[in-house]
Order: structure tokens, then C-alpha cells, then sequence
């Protein structure tokens, strides 16, 4: 069963079977490709809200960096943004350990 004159954004992956794929390319195309770091930002602004605690979103946040990073959905300049996040949040841990 063959479906002619589809053209909506995500189609031929939902066909295919590729739900995940399909969500991020409907997404990442409505936002032109900033849709994991807004995702990262927003999760980093929140985590911090509840728990108050740098070190636990520098941690969290390496492991965010590093799925992202290893997965074919990064680009190179989302990636920045999320390496400074996670440098300001490292700047924040180091504050915290030595000046007080």
C-alpha cells in the first residue's frame, strides 16, 4: 500500500516506520534547526530552578552533551551553544568550590 502525493514534512519516515526521525525533522524544520539546544536550555533552566545545585546540571549536562554529540542529529553550531552553557555552568561549580 503506496500513498501518492504526500508531501507533508515527515511522512516518508512515519511510512518507514521511523517514528523518532520523524518528530525531529517536523520540529527541527519549524524552528530551522535549534530544536535539541532549546530543548537543553530549557531542561538546564528548570533543573536549576528545582535544585539550586550547578554541580548536578554540569553533570547532567556532560551527559546530555555527549548522547547529543554522538548522535546524527547534532549540527555544529548548536553544539557550541551547548559546550558554553556547559562552560558557564562549570564556571558556576568552580565559584561555588572556591569562593564558598
Amino acid at each position: 500500500m503506496t500513498f501518492v502525493g504526500t508531501d507533508a514534512l515527515g511522512w516518508q519516515e512515519l511510512l518507514n516506520k521511523q517514528m523518532v526521525e520523524a518528530v525531529y525533522l517536523m520540529y527541527n524544520t519549524a524552528i530551522r534547526g535549534w530544536f535539541i539546544p532549546i530543548l537543553f536550555i530549557v531542561y538546564m533552566f528548570m533543573l536549576y530552578n528545582k535544585t539550586q545545585n550547578f554541580t548536578l546540571c554540569w553533570v547532567i549536562g556532560l551527559f546530555f552533551v555527549s548522547l547529543y554529540g554522538a548522535s546524527h542529529f547534532m549540527n555544529e553550531i548548536s553544539m557550541y551553544v551547548t559546550f558554553l552553557l556547559l562552560v558557564f555552568l562549570l564556571g558556576g561549580v568552580l565559584y561555588m568550590l572556591i569562593w564558598k
